[in-house]
């Protein structure tokens, strides 16, 4: 077998007689995606940047001759997860699928009808038209059942009975519940009133695959592909909840320790502020607390009504509209990457032996994994969500006669468009996360880039190497470009909220068992995030070099 692969590498590399082979090491290149949960995925981990030349500059400091040449093959199992992320405005600790904003419920009702789809369609005949959205009497069955729910009545027959005897204007229509969620004069909450919050889980497992080979003149190639299964569950709440929640108060001046005091408050609707829970205020009271219109009771009766004439009629929405809200599962293959690179040391003029090594590299996808269907609500893809990329990067490394070792990277990557044709497409600029039709688009997505840092030491402890890595990875807007022009789609509103970034600490420790065979571990660490997954990975690796 030994006898087959030095003949294989040879043919294969160039290989030249009297070399030192062993301990070439993996790592090949920073690896980003068109994914924002699992933006920048590892294939090993040893140091990422290795390009099969750790053995090589640990000799070459010492003055013996090692170009680098050689093979290895990395085998990586990997658990990827997140359940929460920052949102496109920064807030932190969101639900996954509020990242972008909440879906907003009102903003499903009323909209304009786009040319694809008739107004006697199921879809405009339970959501409404734009004749239903300033119409105190609209016709459709939603905002029809939703006004008459909240319009004042004696509550036997329907209604409710408010105090000021009449229906407050802003119940009237569909356009004034929108005026109370855009008018901070009348709600002193965000995103609250008639508005969805979607918990769900990421979950991402399988096995990562690199193979990486160099050749005596400072060129190389690997190959990198992955198999995993995903997992994505969720649920569609009520952003406004009713019950007993314990309200804090705090008490106090600055020369006085401030005191909390707990008080439960009874049968209220109330919403949560990274779990702190705090009383939706009823906006129909004047400077001097005395109802106008409503009691603080009428004011939940109300909210209650709300609920059930939109959240409660999620299913009837989401199976006319075509949406499958079930848990999603996928197993399949991630992205095939390849990369081309080259390296070469120089050893500075110095006291103690110092390597500078520069390096570049192009690189580039196709997507083997599915593409996420759009009419499957928590659906992810495994790869790049169909769409091939090509880039390239470069940067240098620094090391140390200690075998401390500094690095910096910048690169950069672009997407080949592909045609949808049931692109969920907002037809209101106030809606998000749920889009009741669909249309035609071809879908250009936006470079994405990074900037890394790096510390790497081999060998710190005998056959014990560490390194650490910071790493950026930004991702511009995408383009949507409708394949037949209607001016009730809005594909500005998909492509101002494709923009995120992700901020991304990994550390890898490693022991080479023998001269070819060096085993480890590694974790990947959310830093800072802006409308992305603040997802985590832990992996092994085994690292096979010859």
């Amino acid at each position: 077998m030994n006898k087959l692969l030095s003949i294989l590498s040879a043919t294969l590399l160039g290989l030249t007689p009297g070399l030192t082979l062993a301990n070439v090491g993996a790592g090949s290149g920073i690896v980003i995606k068109l994914d924002k949960a699992d933006p920048a995925p590892l294939y090993t981990t040893t140091f990422p940047i290795n390009y099969n030349y750790q053995q090589a500059k640990y000799d070459l400091k010492k003055g013996l001759e090692n170009s680098g040449t050689g093979l290895s093959l990395s085998v990586m199992p990997f658990y990827n997860r997140a359940s929460y992320g920052t949102s496109l405005s920064g807030n932190k600790n969101n639900n996954l699928y509020d990242l972008g904003g909440r879906c907003n419920l009102f903003a499903l009702l009323g909209t304009q009808v786009p040319s694809g789809y008739s107004s006697t369609s199921p879809t405009a005949l339970l959501l409404g038209t734009t004749n239903d959205y300033d119409n105190p009497n609209p016709t459709s069955t939603i905002p029809m059942d939703l006004i008459h729910a909240i319009a004042y009545g004696n509550g036997s027959t329907g209604g409710i009975p408010y105090t000021g005897g009449i229906t407050p204007v802003q119940f009237k229509t569909i356009q004034g519940l929108v005026s109370m969620q855009n008018n901070p004069s009348q709600t002193p909450w965000s995103e609250v009133f008639g508005f969805l919050t979607i918990p769900a889980k990421y979950r991402k497992y399988g096995a990562r695959f690199e193979v990486s080979a160099a050749t005596n003149l400072g060129f190389g190639a690997s190959l990198q592909i992955g198999v995993a299964s995903i997992n994505q569950t969720g649920s569609l709440d009520n952003a406004i909840l009713f019950g007993n929640p314990v309200i804090q108060s705090v008490n106090g001046s600055t020369s006085t320790p401030p005191t909390v005091t707990s008080t439960t408050q009874q049968n209220v609707a109330y919403y949560l502020v990274d779990g702190v829970p705090s009383v939706v205020l009823n906006p129909f009271v004047n400077s001097t607390t005395t109802p106008t219109i409503m009691t603080d009771a009428q004011w939940y009766d109300a909210l209650r009504a709300i609920k059930q004439n939109t959240t409660n009629q999620l299913s009837v929405i989401t199976n006319t509209i075509g949406l499958n809200t079930s848990d999603f599962q996928k197993t399949g293959f991630e992205d095939l990457r390849g990369e081309i690179f080259w390296r070469k040391a120089i050893k500075l003029d110095s006291e103690e032996p110092v390597l500078f090594v520069p390096f570049i590299s192009m690189f580039g996808s196709v997507d083997l994994g599915n593409i996420a269907d759009p009419n499957q609500f928590f659906a992810m893809p495994l790869g790049s969500n169909g769409h091939k990329s090509i880039g390239g990067g470069a940067g240098f490394t620094l090391d140390f006669s200690d075998s401390f070792e500094l690095a910096a990277a910048i690169g950069g990557m672009s997407y080949t468009s592909r045609l949808e044709q049931n692109v969920r497409m907002p037809n209101n600029e106030n809606q998000a996360v749920i889009f009741p039709y669909t249309t035609a688009a071809t879908i250009h997505p936006g470079p994405s880039w990074y900037v890394s840092l790096l510390m790497n030491s081999y060998h710190f402890d005998d056959d014990i190497s560490f390194f650490m890595q910071y790493l950026y990875v930004g991702h511009s807007k995408d383009k949507y470009v409708l394949i037949n022009e209607d001016p009730a789609f809005l594909p500005q509103v998909l492509s101002e909220r494709s923009v995120w970034n992700s901020q991304i600490a990994n550390l890898g420790l490693n022991y080479d068992v023998s001269s070819s065979v060096s085993i480890g571990c590694a974790a990947q660490i959310p830093l800072k995030q802006v409308n992305a997954y603040h997802s985590s990975t832990v992996s092994v690796s085994l690292v096979l070099s010859y």
